[in-house]
């Protein structure tokens, strides 16, 4: 199955050299390790203490946001043409700022078309909905309409992992990268749809994990920093995987 031959071959991808997935990656870990330690405090505090308390942590956990985004960008272009031209894993180079800003822009267009196939998809479920309702409500147990939900989000990650395949290509200047995987990736949607059922229950996994540690009142300082080296790992192999996807369908490279 080509989805798991693509998935084989991007795990191994973070393991082959592992000094150059740290020098790329440590900067984003550190940074998304402290703003759920930061996040987790803001919560405890505004849950003890109230808003007015905890402003400060909230300017700290919106500075924090936004360094994660100066970090993340950069760390993505980094690994991209690490691996796909054989550059050397650092953060900083010569034309950087032009292959993230190339790297943004692509990222913006991929929202503006992720968010308006989104809200289609949204108006169209409600009309079945309407249509169906009295059908939906007198099924037992809801199982229906978490099957319809898990395939609504298994077909919205698809179309998104399609689309995102353009990322690696703005991060080497290949213009217009939206367009060109696009094209590439035709006909291969079976495969994008089981990539994309991995990717969201992975996300759930994520999401129950850090229900979990996330504690309004509490938080668990130790499965904080865990929540958010899983985040990091799942970061990094969403990186790989689109690297994958790219070098396989629109450069042609073998899948070893």
């Amino acid at each position: 199955m080509l989805a798991f031959r693509l998935l084989r071959h991007s795990v191994p991808m973070l393991f082959r050299d592992p000094r150059a997935t740290l020098r790329i990656g440590l900067p984003y870990l550190v940074v998304v390790a402290a703003t759920q330690i930061i996040t987790a405090k803001t919560q405890a505090v505004e849950a003890q203490f109230g808003l007015l308390e905890a402003s400060q942590w909230r300017d700290a956990k919106t500075f924090a946001d936004l360094l994660i985004w100066l970090v993340l960008l950069p760390t993505a272009v980094s690994w991209h043409r690490h691996v796909l031209l054989g550059e050397p894993p650092r953060l900083i180079a010569r034309g950087r700022w032009r292959q993230v800003l190339s790297y943004a822009l692509t990222g913006l267009l991929f929202s503006l078309l992720l968010v308006m196939t989104v809200v289609m998809g949204v108006l169209a479920a409600s009309q079945l909905f309407a249509l169906f309702g009295d059908v939906t409500i007198s099924l037992s147990a809801g199982i229906p309409l978490l099957a319809f939900m898990l395939l609504g989000l298994t077909l919205a990650a698809a179309f998104a992992l399609r689309l995102a395949t353009a990322f690696p290509g703005a991060a080497l200047g290949q213009i217009p990268a939206i367009k060109t995987a696009w094209r590439a990736t035709r006909g291969h949607m079976r495969s994008f749809l089981a990539l994309g059922l991995v990717y969201v229950m992975a996300q759930g996994g994520l999401a129950l994990l850090s229900a979990r540690v996330m504690s309004p009142t509490q938080p668990n300082v130790g499965g904080v920093l865990a929540f958010g080296v899983m985040s990091w790992a799942t970061f990094m192999l969403s990186l790989s995987v689109l690297t994958t996807l790219w070098g396989h369908f629109v450069e042609g490279r073998d899948l070893r």
